[in-house]
């Protein structure tokens, strides 16, 4: 997920230098067939950050959601495994307060 972050961040680099070309080129050579050339690269680099910004959010939000999946899975199955005297001394009131801060904080 980081390599695509930071991949997302290198093709940021390029449409400025890309404009900066085009710009360069037009004040040399007024071809419109470069100009057609540099923006079919700035459509690539444009795919390029595009498809490196969805990989990276779902490796990392997706590593997030599953460690908060398996988290609140054990918190359940510990809570199952407590016996019944733990559940008679105990208020209501208390275990939903330490599950909502667990869950929520």
């Amino acid at each position: 997920g980081i390599l695509f972050l930071i991949g997302v961040d290198v093709f940021m680099l390029f449409p400025p230098k890309i404009i900066g070309n085009i710009v360069s080129n037009l004040e040399i050579n007024p071809d419109l067939n470069t100009v057609g050339f540099y923006l079919l690269g700035i459509v690539g680099v444009a795919f390029g950050m595009f498809l490196c910004r969805f990989l990276w959010r779902i490796f990392i939000i997706g590593a997030a959601n599953k460690f908060h999946y398996v988290t609140k899975k054990e918190l359940f199955n510990h809570l199952l495994s407590l016996s019944s005297k733990y559940y008679d001394k105990t208020k209501t009131g208390d275990l939903m307060s330490r599950i909502a801060v667990f869950v929520l904080g």
